[in-house]
């Protein structure tokens, strides 16, 4: 270890960093204070140089097959340094829950290897085990990716148009064009504009020209899922999560006008009424909650001249990821339909 002097240098000008970037408050810095002076010298630089890095390279916009120019950073894994600097350099709202984070490096640390040498296949955070899995991992926050959150697919009227987009950022931009790249790999932005339908309805093709900004969505800490609409033309969103949160029937369709937000999900509400379930039956009917229905400009339902979504122009449904695997456990252990 390196004097102690030296130490508190380096951990000092880290937590510098830390608290000006992020506003931590003094209980976070003490807690990272004390996981941070436990390491050497070397440990520190590299975590520092990891953390605080110019390069932008983001493995979440290329194949997993090309190499980083950046070395694995072994660190023990007591320390959870993949939470610290991931959260600390590229996602800010990531819970403290490593099963969010896949590794996509090509080293061996994992395996109780701390020289972080090549190897040969690809690994993920979650199955990375084996000897030494407790005593080191890669602390490097440019060797991971997030799991995808949700799956947006495109309709108009009852046809799907393109390919799914699996979103892994935790904001989602969905719009009709324009203002940038496309950014099919990097999962930020499901661009509309490009999805080619040979059959599309002229009613789609007039309010496709209207989409321009479309929406967001943010997935916040805790699970928690905002929608905003940056479209001129109003949304209409049909959540029965959030609609159990007003007191709302669940098919309920809510009109959210240009420049509004509406939170779509809580991941608390789902989690309430998934431990509520007794019989088999009752909880698959929660997997009407796992979904959101969005259409642009045009509403749907009993308020409405349409009656169903696959009246409307052009429509999105969203699928969230999460939920679906919780309830997916939930009927696994249940065994069956009584």
């Amino acid at each position: 270890l390196v004097p102690e002097k030296q130490q508190r240098q380096a951990v000092a000008s880290l937590l510098h960093w830390l608290a000006s970037c992020y506003q931590l408050d003094e209980a976070t810095l003490t807690e990272t204070a004390g996981q941070l002076s436990s390491l050497s010298d070397g440990q520190l630089r590299d975590l520092l140089a990891a953390a605080t890095a110019a390069n932008e390279v983001c493995l979440d916009s290329v194949p997993p097959s090309i190499p980083t120019s950046s070395c694995c950073i072994p660190l023990p894994i007591n320390l959870k340094p993949r939470l610290l600097v991931c959260r600390l350099r590229r996602w800010t709202d990531l819970d403290d829950n490593s099963e969010e984070l896949l590794r996509v490096c090509r080293c061996s640390v994992e395996n109780g290897n701390a020289n972080g040498n090549s190897s040969s296949e690809p690994a993920t955070e979650s199955s990375s085990v084996g000897a030494g899995f407790d005593v080191f991992c890669c602390a490097n926050p440019m060797h991971y990716t997030r799991r995808v959150w949700c799956t947006a697919f495109y309709y108009e009227l009852d046809n799907r148009v393109g390919d799914a987009f699996k979103a892994s950022e935790p904001c989602l931009r969905i719009d009709g064009g324009g203002g940038g790249s496309f950014d099919r790999v990097g999962r930020r932005r499901f661009c509309l504009a490009p999805l080619w339908n040979a059959d599309r309805p002229a009613a789609a093709h007039a309010l496709r020209r209207c989409i321009g900004q479309g929406l967001l969505l943010q997935l916040c800490r805790g699970g928690t899922v905002y929608l905003q609409c940056r479209s001129p033309v109003p949304v209409f969103v049909q959540s029965p999560n959030a609609s159990l949160q007003r007191g709302w029937h669940p098919a309920t369709v809510c009109r959210v006008p240009p420049g509004g937000s509406l939170c779509v999900f809580s991941d608390q509400l789902f989690l309430q009424h998934l431990s509520d379930c007794r019989r088999f039956e009752d909880a698959y009917s929660l997997i009407r909650m796992c979904s959101i229905r969005i259409s642009f400009a045009k509403g749907w339902g009993s308020d409405y001249r349409r009656q169903r979504i696959t009246a409307t122009p052009c429509w999105l449904e969203i699928v969230l990821a999460k939920p679906l695997v919780w309830l997916d456990r939930v009927l696994v252990a249940m065994g069956g339909p009584s």
